[in-house]
């Protein structure tokens, strides 16, 4: 952390910075074999994650006016929950390469009616992905980062940056 800053300057710092992100290609390939474009894919903030939870809900509760207790009507209401879900975060995790600010689906039906479940998949594992890499969360390291990780918590003399471990790291 830098200490010569002021709680506001940090902040400022903090939200000035572009989200964190990675350009994949899309999952589609054209006649001569290469994928038909690139997307960015960001990290969603907290605000987008309780978008895509909020606007899933209001999808699934039209589909499926009573939530169905159990059987293939419950099974049914679970993959329709989950596929939207996906839709949604894509619909703001993917980004045009050449401007962040600017999404690269139109809305998150264009997302389920005109890509397939196998896009939409491997879409979402890229952003699963592109998570682990750029995010906070360090799931896995090397023996030299193990090394400076053991160095930083003695260090330290406190147990506090295993935040930024994950659960298996």
């Amino acid at each position: 952390m830098n200490a010569k800053l002021s709680g506001a300057d940090l902040w400022a710092q903090i939200i000035a910075m572009p989200r964190p992100h990675r350009v994949v290609d899309f999952p589609r390939v054209g006649s001569d074999g290469e994928s038909v474009a690139q997307v960015a894919i960001t990290v969603l903030t907290q605000e987008d994650q309780i978008g895509c939870s909020i606007e899933t809900d209001r999808f699934v509760r039209k589909m499926f006016p009573e939530i169905p207790k159990s059987g293939d009507a419950r099974r049914a209401y679970d993959d329709t929950y989950n596929n939207q879900a996906a839709c949604e975060v894509l619909y703001r995790a993917c980004r045009k390469p050449d401007s962040l600010t600017t999404p690269f689906f139109p809305s998150p039906a264009a997302i389920r009616q005109n890509l397939s479940p196998d896009e939409v998949g491997v879409l979402f594992r890229s952003y699963t992905i592109v998570q682990d890499e750029v995010g906070p969360i360090i799931a896995h390291m090397t023996e030299g980062e193990m090394e400076a990780w053991i160095r930083r918590l003695l260090e330290a003399g406190t147990r506090a940056p295993l935040a930024f471990l994950s659960w298996g790291g």
